[in-house]
């Protein structure tokens, strides 16, 4: 009985380790991918003045292409469709509803935008330079946050490739 005991308690243990660990390494990428985004959004958020609108039209664009992405090279590289046509309208068909679905992923990765922002503004709070390794360490607490979401709400992964894929 003790040794079970013992046991749960070193998987939950584990599994916490594991936790930190992946979100430590791909908070890496995920920070990497911010340098060149940073610039664009500068340039963008000068002109528009709006913080909120800025990020979202640079997380929607980005979102959006990697959508198609996902979507289109399996299908397009299957050659399934004999005609031209058919193929027209199904891309034009599909364009346009990954846009209306893209719209609710965008949300979603906004809110952990903010999360990890406001994050990076505790962490960074007395100096006004950009700090990689404040931001890289927000990522990482924003993806454990995300992390403990997706284990709290397994199906929410399940309905958006739902709404991507059907």
């Amino acid at each position: 009985m003790e040794n079970n005991i013992f046991q749960i308690i070193l998987n939950y243990v584990w599994f916490i380790i594991k936790l930190l660990f992946y979100a430590l390494i791909l908070a890496i990428p995920l920070t990497l991918i911010t340098l060149p985004l940073r610039n664009w959004f500068l340039k963008i958020n000068k002109k528009i003045e709006n913080f909120l609108f800025s990020s979202s039209i640079i997380t929607y664009v980005i979102s959006y292409l990697l959508l198609l992405a996902f979507y289109f090279i399996p299908i397009i590289n299957s050659g399934s469709f004999q005609t031209t046509d058919k193929l027209l309208i199904f891309i034009l068909i599909h364009i346009v509803r990954l846009a209306i679905i893209n719209l609710l992923i965008t949300a979603i990765i906004i809110i952990f935008i903010f999360i990890i922002l406001f994050i990076y503004e505790k962490f960074n709070k007395n100096s006004k330079q950009f700090n990689f390794f404040n931001l890289w360490k927000s990522t990482a607490i924003g993806l454990i946050i995300f992390f403990i979401i997706i284990i709290l709400f397994p199906k929410l992964i399940a309905m958006l490739i739902y709404l991507i894929f059907v």
